[in-house]
């Protein structure tokens, strides 16, 4: 089903940026609102039937909240900013620069939380800011808000907020399955904090949690971000044996000014990249495996993907790209 929606959600995103009138820009933002909803729906019974079977481990790395809270902010301001929003993020100066626990998991709930209000603010806009609620000698405790300036939560509402399929009326008019809330307040018990919503000043809500985080005897890997367009042109091959994944993919890499090679198999991608040195190789890890060379470049995209999740780098819950990259053998590492 995520692959399914990833090509919907993929196609509307190349066909929003052609040359279309405004009567078919409106439908196709309607349509990738619509799928925006259903993977979003997907997600969280996904982790609903986890939570009900097993639960969720709770892993405990080194990572960085700074860098944590510029991923988060980068990847939904654009969602803000189609609804005329702004998205801003404040640290305090005495967070700590490198923390264990598990970033992932309150990754999660912060884009649970700054997606809920980009949903529900209809003007102005959201804040992020993460201060140290408690120092001991040794964990850290920090706390994270996410304000809006909707029109807030009644109290009655607020009572139930967080109970398992409970939606609010503003919830109810714009989709959703009463999920979202409830799973981020698990995550939050679980990593040892608590979770709660106020009243925002001056209007709107402020939904805020605590975790409490180790000291980390390896500091994260810094990841200096490049600016937008400040990639070198790069060769690439893209393994991918979905058609429309594919499609989408190769276009948005080649708009961004790379070469790509498309093939649809783990074997000719291990036969391109025996004649061809290429910059990076993406490859989808859940292609089936057809020959042994084949099984060890997955091996390899494997081990890589372990390597960036220890870093703090793992990437979105989207279904809309799955591949990750990995340097060739021929080439240094991109």
């Amino acid at each position: 089903m995520r692959t399914a929606l990833g090509g919907i959600f993929g196609m509307t995103t190349l066909l929003a940026d052609e040359a279309i009138d405004p009567t078919q820009r409106r439908h196709v933002e309607a349509l990738r609102g619509a799928t925006e909803t259903l993977a979003r729906l997907l997600d969280d019974v996904i982790d609903l039937a986890r939570l009900d079977r097993d639960g969720f481990a709770i892993e405990m790395r080194p990572f960085s909240a700074a860098d944590l809270i510029a991923g988060l902010v980068e990847l939904e301001r654009p969602r803000a900013a189609a609804r005329g929003l702004t998205l801003v993020a404040t640290i305090a100066p005495d967070v700590p620069v490198s923390l264990l626990g598990d970033g992932v998991r309150v990754r999660q709930v912060l884009a649970n939380l700054v997606g809920n209000a980009i949903k529900f603010t209809e003007r102005s806009g959201i804040a992020i800011d993460v201060a140290v609620a408690a120092r001991g000698r040794t964990q850290t405790t920090l706390g994270f808000a996410v304000t809006d300036t909707g029109p807030g939560i009644p109290a009655e509402e607020a009572a139930t907020l967080f109970a398992r399929f409970r939606q609010g009326e503003g919830g109810r008019r714009r989709g959703g399955a009463g999920l979202g809330l409830w799973i981020s307040r698990t995550l939050v018990e679980r990593m040892g904090g608590e979770i709660a919503v106020a009243p925002a000043p001056g209007g709107g809500s402020r939904l805020h949690f605590t975790v409490p985080f180790g000291r980390a005897a390896v500091e994260p890997q810094d990841h200096a971000r490049r600016a937008p367009g400040a990639l070198a042109s790069l060769n690439l091959l893209l393994a991918e044996d979905n058609e429309i994944n594919r499609m989408f993919l190769a276009t948005i890499l080649e708009r961004a000014g790379h070469r790509v090679d498309v093939v649809a198999t783990g074997a000719q991608a291990v036969a391109m990249a025996r004649w061809t040195v290429y910059d990076a190789i993406l490859m989808d890890l859940n292609m089936p495996v057809t020959c042994r060379s084949s099984m060890g470049l997955r091996r390899r995209a494997q081990s890589a993907r372990s390597a960036m999740r220890a870093a703090g780098r793992r990437s979105s819950r989207s279904p809309l790209m799955p591949c990750r990259a990995i340097a060739s053998a021929a080439s240094p590492p991109a």
